[in-house]
């Protein structure tokens, strides 16, 4: 993935590339952004899971909206917000945020479906043994799992 944050006007809230990082490992959730077959946008909030390098996993129904989007057009943004909180005093807002651009495509190989499953078990609900097998054989067959590649990232802060 390429890291660049040289399209962001305010060099001051540039959020360095470890702390974006951790971001990506962190964060509850991300917003999907992706062209809407009428034109305009549509974005929806996801859980997701990232594989430290250029993969982020997300998952969904087996059929919909967002896949006939992605199926129309694979390129989308996720917006990953992290911390924030009201600066009243100061007529702002602490925050951090990661914008990583790319493309979307169905994950088909079983093992890699697997695999992301697994991880989102780990990462939301820590949870595995017979317990999380069980659940993990049950969602396999409902849902579907979508990788995104990332192609470039960026990642803006204030810390008050």
């Amino acid at each position: 993935m390429r890291y660049d944050n040289g399209n962001i006007r305010r060099k001051d809230r540039h959020l360095d590339k470890d702390k974006a990082l951790r971001l990506l490992e962190n964060a509850a959730y991300g917003v999907l952004c992706m062209q809407a077959l009428p034109g305009g946008g549509y974005g929806v909030p996801l859980h997701f899971v990232w594989d430290g390098a250029e993969t982020v996993y997300l998952h969904c129904a087996t059929e919909g909206y967002k896949l006939d989007c992605l199926t129309a057009d694979p390129r989308a943004c996720l917006v990953i917000t992290g911390d924030h909180r009201v600066l009243p005093d100061a007529f702002s807002t602490a925050y951090e945020s990661l914008l990583l651009h790319g493309e979307v495509t169905l994950v088909s190989d079983e093992e890699q479906k697997n695999a992301a499953l697994r991880a989102f078990l780990t990462k939301y609900i820590q949870q595995s043994g017979p317990r999380g097998d069980r659940f993990l054989n049950h969602a396999a067959t409902q849902t579907k799992v979508l990788q995104f590649r990332i192609i470039t990232a960026s990642g803006k802060s204030n810390r008050g």
